[in-house]
């Protein structure tokens, strides 16, 4: 942090030009998001969270405060210039805009959710039970594995209504809450067993486990 901070403080603007264009337009936005987006391009490959928010995530308002004093001293108004810095913060502030997306997925899982249920016929789903059950997920590390936790969830089942994880505030992982819809207890007990064998396919597998299971309704 030291070393972040002195950089900071005393780069001359007279020393820009020797500043390695590579490392301002996508080392230094890259590590201002916490590599953000390469666990994202690893959750579509391999899955699982390479740890980079443990690490970058605690010095991360030191690499952003330098991206920032770079980007003003550079300033000359072009129209590259201008462009160049969208997407040097778009790329630092991705953790932000993925968080943004995960809400809007829940968010819009709860209207799907709702909707179905008003609409469904009376048949159908007055004996069915709604249940809410609880996982502990250690080897959730940033917003970019709530994301791919989220949406292998939720593709993985129709009878999954909504899906939605979060990290703990105090401690490392994450916890994630999965509301479902089924006929009898014996589906619930099989798509309880299910849950972990997607998550774990998702690359989370490592420590998940079921903390609880709330049935809400029959």
């Amino acid at each position: 942090r030291m070393l972040i901070s002195g950089y900071l403080m005393f780069i001359p603007p007279s020393s820009m030009p020797t500043i390695s264009k590579f490392f301002q337009n996508a080392v230094l936005p890259m590590l201002s998001s916490s590599c953000c987006l390469i666990q994202l391009a690893m959750n579509v490959l391999v899955g699982g969270c390479a740890g980079f928010n443990t690490y970058l995530g605690p010095i991360r308002a030191y690499f952003l405060a330098l991206l920032g004093y770079l980007t003003v001293i550079s300033y000359h108004g072009s129209i590259r210039w201008s462009g160049a810095t969208a997407v040097r913060f778009a790329l630092a502030f991705l953790p932000e805009l993925v968080h943004v997306w995960n809400q809007y997925q829940s968010r819009r899982d709860r209207r799907v959710s709702s909707s179905s249920a008003t609409t469904a016929p009376d048949e159908d789903t007055n004996n069915n039970i709604q249940a809410t059950i609880h996982v502990s997920i250690p080897q959730m590390g940033c917003v970019s594995c709530i994301q791919k936790i989220n949406s292998s969830l939720r593709h993985s089942s129709n009878q999954i209504m909504e899906a939605k994880s979060w990290l703990m505030e105090n401690s490392a992982g994450g916890k994630a809450m999965i509301t479902v819809n089924v006929k009898s207890i014996d589906e619930l007990n099989s798509i309880r067993q299910s849950l972990i064998h997607i998550i774990g396919k998702a690359g989370f597998g490592s420590g998940t486990t079921i903390e609880s299971v709330e049935i809400e309704s029959s």
